[in-house]
């Protein structure tokens, strides 16, 4: 039976082993209003999650994975309307030694998208509400706008707002001349 938690919840990182241990997530009302005050948002309706924490082997970190839903209402960032937004995703991260983090750090493992996403965990205690918490800040739409709304450039000459990105030229095109050239 999954254990319930909260938004302050850890788990010790010696209670941690190889067998998932899930555990379900339904932020109250107090945490909501706090993560809305956190987030700037004009609402959070709802956020839960149904996660689970293992250690897959001696050394290779502790895995936290889970599904993670919420109802927010963000601002649009051009007219301050409400913006609804449900975030619904699944997660995974991967919770390193601050060690292991600095070397995958270095060796750009951030690249691969075989590799989980990671994160250095510092102390004996996963703090696996927060991380909740901050799962919801990166999946949540960073632009909000409301539909039809649209910056306006003012005078500004040569600037085009919602408009596609141009077709940029490569720039090893010329190159490709001196390819077959002896």
């Amino acid at each position: 039976m999954a254990q319930t938690i909260h938004a302050d919840s850890t788990f010790p990182v010696a209670d941690v082993d190889r067998d998932p241990r899930p555990f379900t997530f339904t932020a109250t009302e107090a945490e909501r209003t706090a993560i809305a005050d956190r987030f700037d948002l004009k609402a959070v309706n709802s956020l839960t999650a149904e996660a689970s924490l293992s250690a897959p082997g001696k050394g290779r970190g502790i895995l936290l994975s889970g599904h993670l839903r919420a109802d927010i209402i963000q601002r649009c960032g051009v007219t301050l309307a409400d913006v609804p937004e449900i975030v619904d995703n699944s997660f995974e991260l991967m919770l390193v030694s601050p060690e292991e983090a600095d070397r995958l750090d270095a060796d750009e493992a951030y690249l691969d998208p075989a590799i989980p996403d990671y994160d250095a965990l510092e102390g004996d205690k996963v703090p696996v509400g927060e991380i909740l918490v901050q799962t919801l800040a990166v999946l949540m739409n960073p632009w909000p706008r409301a539909e039809g709304a649209a910056l306006d450039a003012g005078n500004a000459q040569g600037v085009e707002v919602d408009a596609p990105e141009a077709e940029k030229p490569n720039p090893f095109a010329a190159l490709a001349s001196l390819r077959d050239k002896p």
